[in-house]
Parts: structure tokens; C-alpha cells; sequence
């Protein structure tokens, strides 16, 4: 059992040891103009099964990017802060062999260049809904923003 010794801290009953709690980081950006976000990881999908996948997204507008997979598309994409280390990106582009391409992801960050992803690919052409998760890497430095804190990028 917990006891609340004010309101940062926390003891335990049968010990009397002290806990100090802090809030959740702000590791999500607002913004991911300007980053390169490549992902290590899995995918399933009922056409092929499962397999090992790894992405590269390069951001270089609000609104635009590259998806380096099998084949390099140009996207366009939204991203939208969902939480103090939560993110969701959805992005469309055009592949000629899959057609149009709509992906989603949910990124939680676990520090400011690290975390974890899990998101589907849609592939209109062929039928093909892919699941992915894994984890990822941010690089890159943000475009100049003063609501958008820099990452400590390599």
C-alpha cells in the first residue's frame, strides 16, 4: 500500500520508503517538418504473412515527405501531437504497382530520438492491408519553430 506524502511524492506502508513522482515528458513534437523517421520492425499481412520491415519517412514540409520501403513515394501527410509523447501520422501516395498507398501510425516516444510504432499500410491496386509495429529513430533538427522545441539529435 501507497500512501501520498504531498503532492510529488508517494510512500510505501511497509517500509516507509519515499517515491518522488513527476509528470509525463513532452517528447512528442509538434511538428516533424525537418526529421527522417526510420522504423525497424514487423508487419502482417493475410497475403504474404508475417516479416521483418523496416521503413524511412523524411519530412521535409508541414504537409509533404518521401516513404522510402520497397519503392520511394512522394506523401503527403498529416501529423497530429496526440499526447505529451504520443503521436499519429497518416500519409497517402501513389506506388504504380500497389496504386493509391494510405498509411497510419501511432509513434510514442520513449525519449526524444526513440519509440515505439504501430500503424496499418493500404494498398488500393492489389487489396492489401499490411499491420506494422516495431520501433523507430528520429534524426534530423526540426525547422525553426519556438513551439517546436529541437530534438538532442545526433
Amino acid at each position: 500500500m501507497f500512501n501520498f506524502s504531498s503532492e510529488s511524492s508517494i510512500t510505501r506502508s511497509s517500509d516507509q520508503a519515499a517515491f518522488d513522482l513527476t509528470g509525463p515528458s513532452e517528447l512528442a513534437p509538434n511538428s516533424l517538418v525537418g526529421f527522417v523517421v526510420n522504423t525497424s520492425g514487423y508487419g502482417y499481412s493475410s497475403y504474404v504473412g508475417g516479416y521483418e520491415e523496416g521503413i524511412q519517412l523524411n519530412f521535409t514540409t508541414g504537409s509533404t515527405g518521401t516513404y522510402y520501403g520497397e519503392e520511394s513515394l512522394s506523401i503527403n501527410y498529416t501529423y497530429q501531437k496526440i499526447g505529451p509523447r504520443e503521436g499519429r501520422i497518416n500519409a497517402t501516395g501513389y506506388s504504380p504497382s500497389y496504386g493509391s498507398v494510405s498509411a497510419s501510425y501511432i509513434i510514442h516516444f520513449l525519449t526524444e530520438t526513440s519509440g515505439y510504432l504501430v500503424g496499418t499500410e493500404s494498398f488500393s491496386q492489389v487489396g492489401i492491408t499490411e499491420y506494422e509495429w516495431g520501433t523507430f529513430t528520429v534524426s534530423g533538427a526540426p525547422a525553426t519553430d519556438n513551439d517546436n522545441p529541437p530534438l538532442n539529435a545526433q
